[in-house]
C-alpha cells in the first residue's frame, strides 16, 4: 500500500510503502475499569481545584477584611 512520498538522502523523492500486516499487529484495547477510573479522578481534580479556589478567595476576602479594619 503507498501511502505517501518521501525523501532519499539525495533529495530525491520515493515512494513510502506500509506493511498492513505491522499495523494489525497492535491492537490495543482500553480496560473500561482503567478508564472508568481515569474519569473519576478528573472528575475529582474538577472538584479539588474548585475547593482551592474558594480557598483562594477566602483567604483574599480575609485580606480585604483586615485592610478594612485597619481604616
Amino acid at each position: 500500500m503507498r501511502l505517501g512520498l518521501g525523501y532519499d538522502g539525495a533529495g530525491d523523492i520515493t515512494g513510502i510503502m506500509v506493511n498492513q500486516s505491522l499495523l494489525n499487529l497492535l491492537k490495543l484495547e482500553v480496560d473500561p475499569n482503567i478508564q472508568a477510573l481515569h474519569t473519576q479522578e478528573k472528575e475529582q481534580i474538577k472538584t479539588l481545584n474548585k475547593f482551592a479556589s474558594f480557598i483562594d478567595k477566602v483567604q483574599f476576602l480575609k485580606q480585604q477584611n483586615k485592610m478594612l479594619e485597619t481604616k
